[in-house]
């Protein structure tokens, strides 16, 4: 999944990936599914990666492959042309961050290649794994210009087995929005972060596309996910820390914005109030028509005490922007990854549940190009 939120400025958490308690010990997940309907799932312990491809029918799973045990969260990537998976993990070292990514060659159903991409001068910071590079098979890793917190975005190009290509360099504006498939880097600016610029992320820095978030509550501050579905469409979600939640999106060639309130988590008669979070991870579709974001509900009772967290996925529908559904099983709360795609009736979601992969199917119907996707 990725888009990313918030990972340029700091350690935070990645697009498709969460922290997780399974069997007493931390786990680490990410799952996505590639433009041909192909789905990977990752899971992580005690530095051992373990990739699946449920839908590759009797395939033998792939050969176990080793991380760092530290490893903080792991993400994944598809290739344009499906072809090529990479994974990347980011794990604390002396001089900051440093990514491991292990690449997996999708027709050859084998392992291609492990390398590490260390800091190094230019690229520095929270160095991580951003996706590929356009229609390309390169990889794009970014990270700060220097050590200082508010140093500028800078990116490196690397080949499939970890070569560098490009860079590091193409200095850019922080906080920002990497949108490796469209070379384009977003960032936000005035007081409210409402702002969103665009330039490419490598290249010369020639001003792109300007759009304006609608503000949630005032303003475009907080953990707030953001995505690219589309080359002139910009996603979001947010939430205002009480029990409300909304989902936006942008048409980049007219500014024109849309915003919905998303179905509120189930209250119930133990509950005297109950909080909701939108988490800084976002999962969209590959044809760009759903995306899925994870909400984080804090349940209290009538004696002010907090009495139960609840983590579910929220399913919206673009073109119109339209609420699909809420997906939680009944028996875990836990989510440490999730993605979603869309198969033209319905919409399959996938999570990372308490140390298990689930699978939903949401039904949907459409009478006419124009109108929105409705789950029966």
């Amino acid at each position: 999944m990725r888009t990313r939120t918030g990972i340029l400025i700091g350690c935070l958490l990645l697009i498709g990936c969460a922290y997780a308690f399974a069997d007493s010990e931390t786990e680490i997940a990410c799952a996505k599914f590639a433009g041909n309907g192909m789905l990977a799932e990752v899971s992580i312990q005690k530095g051992a990666l373990h990739l699946q491809l449920p839908n590759e029918g009797k395939t033998p799973a792939a050969p176990v492959q080793q991380v760092s045990p530290e490893a903080s969260n792991c993400e994944l990537f598809f290739s344009a042309d499906n072809q090529w998976l990479a994974i990347g993990t980011e794990h604390a070292v002396k001089s900051g961050w440093s990514v491991r990514v292990q690449v997996w060659n999708v027709q050859k159903k084998e392992w291609h290649a492990q390398f590490d991409v260390d800091p190094k001068p230019g690229l520095t910071g929270y160095v991580s794994l951003a996706g590929f590079f356009e229609q390309n098979n390169e990889l794009v890793i970014t990270g700060r210009q220097s050590e200082e917190r508010n140093a500028p975005l800078t990116s490196m190009l690397v080949n499939m087995d970890g070569k560098i290509v490009d860079g590091p360099d193409y200095p850019r504006d922080v906080p920002a929005e990497v949108d490796t498939g469209r070379n384009r880097v977003w960032s936000s600016k005035g007081a409210d972060k409402c702002l969103m610029t665009a330039a490419p992320l490598v290249g010369n820095l020639i001003p792109g596309p300007e759009v304006t978030r609608p503000p949630i509550q005032g303003n475009c501050i907080g953990p707030s996910p953001i995505g690219f579905p589309k080359q002139n469409t910009t996603i979001g979600a947010a939430s205002d820390g009480d029990g409300k939640t909304w989902a936006w999106s942008i048409l980049t060639d007219t500014n024109k914005s849309n915003v919905i309130s998303l179905a509120p988590p189930a209250k119930h008669a133990l509950d005297k109030w109950v909080q909701a979070t939108v988490q800084p991870s976002l999962s969209i579709s590959p044809d760009g028509q759903v995306f899925a974001v994870q909400r984080t509900s804090m349940h209290w009772s009538h004696f002010d005490q907090p009495r139960d967290t609840v983590n579910e996925i929220v399913v919206v529908a673009l073109e119109p922007l339209h609420f699909l559904q809420v997906v939680k099983p009944k028996a875990c709360s836990s989510v440490s990854a999730f993605a979603v795609d869309h198969h033209g009736d319905h919409v399959e979601v996938v999570g990372r549940w308490c140390g298990k992969w689930m699978s939903t199917t949401i039904p949907i119907s459409r009478t006419r190009d124009n109108l929105p996707l409705k789950a029966h």
